[in-house]
């Protein structure tokens, strides 16, 4: 197995991820104070989970689609 296949497979889900994760605190942050949990209400945020994995889905397939790479960079190695 070459280390580039190695790489991509760990970030397999990486854009996914991701996006979810930006669509959560996004939602959850105009959403502030709408409820009794916190700030949020149980119902706010069983809905901001339902629109970050639908969120995350679709720019999934976009960056798919327009052959869109998500991956860490390498760190610097040091010259001999």
């Amino acid at each position: 197995m070459s280390p580039e296949t190695k790489t991509n497979q760990g970030s397999k889900y990486t854009t996914f991820i991701a996006a979810a994760v930006f669509s959560l605190l996004a939602y959850l942050l105009l959403t502030a104070g709408s409820g009794g949990v916190i700030l949020w209400s149980q119902e706010e945020i069983i809905a901001g989970l339902l629109f970050a994995v639908t969120t995350a889905f679709f720019v999934e397939r976009i960056f798919n689609a327009l052959k869109i790479k998500t991956r860490k960079k390498q760190p610097l190695r040091p010259r001999n």
